[in-house]
């Protein structure tokens, strides 16, 4: 079992390898402008969401990280930004506290 393991391991990374090269060669004829911007306010308003968790708590937090980071990166409507945010933070404290009983920080809701 080991061995036919290996050679599925070593057949993927061939695979990827080759897929890989493939992508290369197609980046290097369309290239695309980096947007850094967007790169910089994402890691801002990350370092940002950490600093303020503990504090704020995992669905406030979460919340305001994903409808800023939906209103200003991917400039959508504060209805949308709004509404996914609060579904995302919600489905996502449920998966983690009730299915895998993860510790989560509470915050002010005490939740």
């Amino acid at each position: 079992m080991p061995f036919w393991s290996g050679v599925s391991v070593g057949i993927l990374a061939a695979i990827v390898l080759i897929q890989d090269f493939v992508s290369r060669r197609a980046a290097e004829e369309n290239r695309e402008k980096v947007a850094w911007k967007s790169i910089a306010l994402s890691l801002f308003f990350f370092l940002v969401y950490i600093l303020v968790l503990e504090r704020l708590g995992y669905i406030i937090s979460t919340v305001l990280f994903v409808g800023i980071i939906l209103k200003a990166i991917e400039r959508k409507g504060w209805f949308l930004s709004s509404w996914v945010a609060v579904v995302m933070a919600l489905v996502s404290y449920y998966i983690f506290k009730v299915w895998l009983q993860a510790e989560l920080p509470k915050g002010l809701l005490g939740l």
